[in-house]
């Protein structure tokens, strides 16, 4: 079912396999509102405008996601800004089909920031005269206005890489790695930490999980004795459960990077 967004948004989701006859298969904003979209792919849509995405009216920011494979009869195979504008930022638009901008057609408003346009379609990746280049950004082709035309190493596959949604992955020596520089994200698509320059589009190759706080809790733990071990660097710890039944291998002092395995065990009794 086609979405219309209205001064709301998407986070983590898929918006696949929709229709619809005039704009906007997957989403349209026909509003004069803002609209955002994060985490999610989306994929399969059809239109006569904007396969993927369509801003009729209004703002549509579109972060750390994935538009592929979607297609338009006329222009904007993946996304199409009318008389709105979307902003594509650190995503990814790949395999999408159209006549005219297979995927993307800025008619107004078109702004692309890190991210990478691929394998377009029926035509070339950008059209119109609304597309801005808003830095960090490649593309496989030079129709993107002043996006360099460099880019390599985009696996054409929509696929499960890790996450809740699937994406195209960077392969190694890809020229996306790192281009997109300090492009404050934390995290790409799946929720894995981008760190140091980002890469541009959705994907960062080689990202580690985000930290999660080690710990537990046992029942009647209270005057038992707690060991944590960093499996990677081998830092060992142990600590007293003192009138406690709960416990944090950090807050112990024991020093957890992105990625590291921790054992924690019960060693017996408190000193």
């Amino acid at each position: 079912r086609q979405s219309s967004l209205k001064r709301w948004g998407k986070i983590g989701s898929t918006i696949s396999s929709n229709t619809a006859y005039l704009w906007g298969g997957g989403v349209i904003n026909f509003d004069f509102g803002p609209a955002a979209i994060s985490g999610s792919t989306i994929s399969d849509n059809s239109a006569s405008s904007g396969g993927g995405v369509n801003a009729y009216f209004g703002i549509m920011t579109i972060t750390n996601s994935t538009i592929s494979d979607n297609q338009a009869a006329f222009s904007g195979g993946g996304a199409r800004a009318d008389y709105g504008t979307v902003h594509l930022i650190n995503s990814t638009l790949s395999g999408n089909q159209g006549s005219n901008g297979a995927n993307v057609y800025g008619y107004f408003g078109m702004n692309l920031t890190g991210t990478v346009l691929s394998d377009p379609i029926g035509a070339s990746n950008c059209a119109g005269s609304g597309v801005a280049d808003g830095g960090g950004s490649l593309a496989d082709d030079a129709s993107c206005d002043t996006v360099p035309d460099t880019l390599t190493g985009l696996d054409p596959v929509l696929a499960s890489n890790g996450g809740t949604t699937r994406t195209h992955a960077l392969e190694a020596g890809s020229t996306a790695i790192d281009a997109a520089g300090a492009c404050g994200l934390a995290t790409d698509q799946r929720g894995l930490l981008r760190g140091g320059a980002c890469d541009a589009g959705a994907f960062e190759r080689g990202a580690l999980p985000a930290p999660e706080e080690v710990g537990g809790t046992v029942t009647g733990a209270s005057g038992r004795r707690v060991r944590c071990t960093n499996l990677r660097t081998g830092q060992v710890i142990e600590f007293p459960l003192m009138g406690a039944t709960e416990w944090s291998c950090e807050a112990n002092g024991l020093v957890v990077a992105p990625g590291d395995l921790v054992r924690q065990q019960i060693v017996g009794a408190a000193d």
